[in-house]
């Protein structure tokens, strides 16, 4: 994997809850502009990861043996929910939360860490970069 540019900022999309790296506020968001979701009425609006990080939390709960349901509070863009799942392989973090902070982080490492990181799509990434920053775990 290789080094993400220090100069680049994350910043998530309220609108949908995707998040980008650039230099300054981006001017769009890529996944609203798809022509199948909808464009936000009055513009679009983004958050730095430092201003998420001050107005969010993350929130887990096991929903099955060995199988955590992890939100953002409040919820980001369309409110995507992060799964974290104890296997004797590795941990794997599947999809992601809004806003993962660092309390979710070290609960993840405390469990083992993440050995495996997947996704369906780009709506459902969520904030998993942070979880792949933290534990550059093997994409699946």
């Amino acid at each position: 994997m290789g080094r993400i540019d220090p100069r680049l900022t994350p910043f998530v999309c309220l609108n949908c809850g995707f998040w980008q790296r650039h230099f300054d506020v981006p001017p769009a968001c890529p996944v609203c502009t798809d022509y199948r979701h909808p464009l936000p009425a009055d513009g679009w609006r983004f958050l730095s990861a430092a201003e998420v990080a001050d107005s969010h939390r993350t929130t887990w709960r096991e929903v099955l043996d060995g199988v955590w349901m992890l939100e953002a509070e409040p919820a980001i863009g369309i409110g995507p929910a992060g799964w974290f799942i104890e296997t004797e392989h590795g941990n794997v973090h599947w999809e992601g939360a809004g806003w993962t902070d660092d309390a979710a982080l070290d609960w993840m490492a405390s469990k083992g860490g993440v050995r495996f990181l997947a996704f369906s799509h780009a709506h459902v990434l969520g904030s998993a970069w942070r979880v792949s920053e933290r534990f550059a775990p093997e994409a699946v």
